[in-house]
């Protein structure tokens, strides 16, 4: 039987995947995070026998897949999707959907590993780390670097030969005016250690002399933090030891 169906269409608007074979479609179903309640295992193994080939597929886009899907069976399986509409995209994601049976209402289960609320993409703000790779890789183009500039500070790291070791994270999501600020105090923070001795001390050692708290106040002294900046409460160093090898000793001494 001939179908006159915009294929298209239905891959933007219900999720579908033209197939190899004419006439059938693969729908995808959205998985945030990879995981689902496990009743839904059912809805999709119901779906993939009833309308599919029955198989399912487990992409590696963290979504599961029924292809075989008849293009006249379209409909009936947009309402057989209703669990998954309902309990994951509205109850889960917060997306508004009018109705739960109409199927998708747009493409974008690709790379889900958040949730789309109202057509919009979130993301966990703790886990980002503003390197921008989102917004090269999103295929929706769901992302958009913000105009305003940021910037991190990691300081406290040293080379040599004796007690090498990496700088931490101090301040993030700071503007150049906060930097700007703080470098000037960098400088009285560094008068107060030396005692106006004209000695030179890496800053770590300055840091390390005067302790981290003592450094975090002076430095931060009357700075005007934009409202999005990240300070450190604590940092902890450790010197690379498999570098400085300062805790090693002959296995005879105790």
């Amino acid at each position: 039987m001939s179908v006159d169906i915009d294929i298209i269409k239905a891959r933007a608007n219900n999720e579908y995947r033209l197939s190899k074979v004419r006439g059938e479609a693969m729908i995808s179903v959205r998985i945030p995070g990879g995981i689902l309640p496990a009743h839904l295992l059912t809805v999709a193994r119901e779906i993939a026998e009833t309308w599919g080939n029955g198989q399912i597929h487990l992409t590696t886009r963290q979504k599961l897949a029924m292809p075989g899907i008849r293009y006249e069976d379209i409909d009936r399986v947009n309402a057989a999707l209703e669990p998954f509409i309902r309990e994951i995209e509205m109850e889960l994601c917060d997306v508004q959907v009018d109705d739960p049976k109409a199927g998708y209402l747009a493409i974008g289960g690709r790379n889900i590993v958040a949730c789309l609320k109202n057509g919009k993409a979130t993301k966990e703000e703790s886990l980002c780390i503003g390197c921008g790779e989102c917004v090269l890789a999103c295929p929706t183009l769901a992302w958009q670097r913000q105009p305003q500039e940021f910037w991190q500070v990691h300081l406290g790291g040293r080379t040599g030969k004796k007690t090498p070791r990496m700088g931490k994270l101090f301040l993030n999501w700071v503007t150049e005016d906060v930097i700007r600020q703080v470098i000037t105090n960098l400088f009285e923070f560094e008068k107060e250690m030396l005692d106006g001795k004209p000695v030179y001390l890496h800053m770590g050692h300055l840091i390390d002399r005067g302790g981290y708290l003592r450094f975090k106040e002076r430095v931060l002294r009357n700075v005007q933090l934009n409202p999005e900046a990240m300070v450190a409460g604590r940092i902890y160093w450790a010197e690379d030891e498999s570098a400085a090898r300062i805790h090693l000793k002959p296995g005879s001494v105790k």
